[in-house]
């Protein structure tokens, strides 16, 4: 993974080796069994003690990451987006796992795979179509943000200004990744999936505006990264001037009431 993230001449290294397969196969096997260990446990409780120890995912979450730095490479790209197993096993991480650290990781894989789907003529609306479902239903089980997640794995402090390294991942931050991907995929979108990107960061937006402004337990651990969100909403919104598609989208009852 050291290797992978270094420079463009590591990743065309791991390519050119005769090893190359062996070990992208092992690092998308740990991927594929890590979803499936998450979809086994129905227990929502179970789950957090399942990935409570970070020791316990940290290969997997290293076999991700070398994976998605991957990605930038046209030889193993092709290998990569051509397994189906592989992606479904990511956007379900994405969506489900319990650990911050495992859905952020995730998620930068696929801003690397919508990277390479926006320039490609070959990609099919079906792909995109159905890795933007995926990212939207991150959105849409976050924003009531009923789940203790944070407090929970926070340092029992309550003050603002604890930014401490624990606090690093967070739901805004999970949020915040997923609108990033959006963006990048937006040029791309049908009118159908554009519909429903603009309903839902709309929702999003008043949602994060809300918690942030009424919350009355502001710790570190929930607030963090709310700027960054904020900033990535914008960027969508912004992308989405001049055109008429989206024009047509926003007037529809609630959009713009709702930014």
């Amino acid at each position: 993974m050291q290797i992978s993230s270094q420079s463009r001449s590591g990743r065309d290294a791991i390519s050119q080796s005769e090893n190359s397969v062996s070990c992208i196969e092992f690092a998308s096997d740990l991927i594929k069994d890590l979803a499936d260990d998450l979809k086994e446990v129905e227990d929502a409780n179970e789950k957090e003690r399942k990935e409570s120890d970070f020791s316990q995912v940290s290969i997997e979450l290293e076999a991700i990451s070398f994976v998605s730095n991957l990605v930038s490479n046209a030889n193993i790209r092709e290998v990569l987006l051509s397994d189906d197993k592989l992606l479904s096993a990511i956007e379900d991480l994405a969506k489900e796992s319990v650990s911050y650290q495992v859905q952020h990781a995730s998620l930068l894989f696929l801003a690397n795979a919508a990277k390479w789907v926006i320039t490609s003529t070959e990609a099919s609306n079906g792909f995109v179509d159905t890795l933007v479902t995926s990212l939207l239903s991150v959105l849409d089980s976050s924003q009531i943000r009923q789940e203790s997640r944070q407090s929970n794995k926070s340092s029992g402090l309550s003050s603002f200004g604890d930014f401490s390294k624990s606090h690093e991942f967070n739901e805004n931050l999970i949020l915040a990744s997923t609108c990033q991907v959006l963006a990048i995929l937006f040029p791309k979108l049908s009118h159908e999936c554009m519909v429903k990107v603009m309903e839902t960061i709309s929702r999003t937006w008043n949602d994060t505006l809300n918690f942030h402004i009424f919350s009355t337990k502001k710790t570190a651990s929930k607030t963090r990264n709310g700027g960054l969100l904020m900033y990535n909403i914008s960027s969508i919104l912004l992308l989405s001037i001049g055109s008429e598609r989206v024009h047509e989208v926003m007037n529809e009852a609630g959009n713009i009431e709702d930014i």
